[in-house]
């Protein structure tokens, strides 16, 4: 996501002077009996007024950036802990580090995750991503008021764009969301240690690219010892 304005900036600088030194090569290949210091002098004033016209467009281009900066959500990522703090402290702990602005819903049960994310779908300010902390079973994820099944998930989620299930042996629920979002999800049980690894290497890399396909290559390079136990099912 977005543009690399320094870049773009230096692209319309290099064909601004290209331009002009081709106007001045016409002007003096068609009449060779012009006084060149004229010329050069008419160049340096065109190539001024060009500049002057870049830096106007770098003015605006860093407008609007900051309009898009202000545009985005404060807090992108909701942490959906399940009844054990233990391991959501250390998923808690990876974000931080990772720099990423997130709401906690600690101790969650269904009724407080459908509450939320109705609260936040009615505002317009849906959160994109969702990282799920919390123990599973082959028939759902383990919240403070029993087992929240893929159905449940299924329909909470809609409008999410991206998840995490931090949660072991989640493949029933990434089946269940596959197609709808994309889901990063881990298929047998590994250290929490190791899980806060890929917490942190995964969300650092979202923050940079927001690119959950990107992300997710680089996280599995960072944490090697969680690559063989995870995967990722795109929309």
């Amino acid at each position: 996501m977005g543009v690399n304005y320094d870049i773009l900036l230096v692209i319309l600088i290099t064909v601004a002077v290209v331009l002009a030194l081709r106007w001045f090569e016409s002007k003096v290949g068609d009449h060779p009996e012009i006084d060149c210091e004229q010329k050069i002098l008419e160049l340096e004033h065109r190539i001024a007024w060009l500049w002057a016209e870049l830096q106007k467009a770098q003015a605006r281009i860093q407008e609007l950036e900051k309009g898009n900066e202000t545009n985005e959500l404060i807090k992108p990522l909701l942490l959906i802990c399940g009844p054990d703090n233990h391991i959501c402290d250390s998923d808690r702990h990876a974000l931080r580090r990772a720099n990423i602005s997130f709401q906690r819903l600690l101790e969650a049960t269904r009724e407080k995750v459908m509450a939320e994310l109705r609260r936040k779908r009615e505002s317009g300010e849906l959160y994109p991503w969702l990282h799920i902390t919390a123990h599973a079973i082959e028939d759902g994820i383990a919240l403070l008021d029993g087992i929240a099944p893929p159905s449940f998930w299924n329909e909470a989620l809609d409008g999410v764009e991206v998840v995490v299930l931090a949660a072991c042996k989640s493949v029933k629920v990434a089946d269940a969301l596959a197609g709808m979002v994309t889901v990063i999800y881990i298929t047998e049980d590994i250290g929490d240690r190791d899980a806060s690894s890929f917490t942190y290497a995964f969300w650092r890399r979202m923050r940079e690219h927001h690119d959950p396909e990107k992300a997710y290559r680089q996280a599995i390079r960072e944490a090697t010892q969680v690559a063989e136990f995870t995967d990722i099912r795109t929309k």
